[in-house]
Parts: structure tokens; C-alpha cells; sequence
């Protein structure tokens, strides 16, 4: 099951950031390989925003940085 489902499903947000901000180092391998419904890309906002404030944060992506502010729904998120 991904991230997304899971956190959506097992636990309330707020709990969920808090268990991925414990770790040092987030790595978010393949990052955009496929479409994200509205409520997937607000979540991959604040994962990315809340971890990467004070923490160290590593994003790969086979996706060109240009085509980041349509998939991930706008220049505000993006």
C-alpha cells in the first residue's frame, strides 16, 4: 500500500508528520511517477514542507522540474 493511502487511512495527519519529522534524513524516491488526486498533492505539501523547515530532505524524480507545478497542482504548492 503507498504512503499516501496509509496515512489517510491509519492515522490522523498531525500523528503521521510527526512520526515521519523523528527521522533525520526523509527520502522520497520516485517522487511524481503518477497522478495525485487534490488531497494527495496538499499531503505531499506538508510532508515535504514540515520536513524540510529543519530537516534534511532528499527528493528523487525521473519527473523534469518544470512539469512539477501542473502534476502537483499549481505554483502555491509547487
Amino acid at each position: 500500500m503507498n504512503l499516501w493511502k496509509r496515512l489517510s487511512k491509519a492515522e490522523k495527519k498531525s500523528e503521521a508528520l510527526k512520526k515521519i519529522n523523528e527521522a533525520d534524513l526523509l527520502t522520497i524516491d520516485d517522487f511524481g511517477l503518477g497522478a495525485l488526486i487534490a488531497q494527495e498533492q496538499s499531503l505531499a505539501y506538508e510532508i515535504i514542507k514540515s520536513h524540510a523547515d529543519n530537516l534534511s530532505t532528499i527528493i528523487v524524480s525521473q519527473r523534469p522540474c518544470a512539469d512539477w507545478y501542473g502534476w502537483l497542482g499549481g505554483k502555491y504548492i509547487t
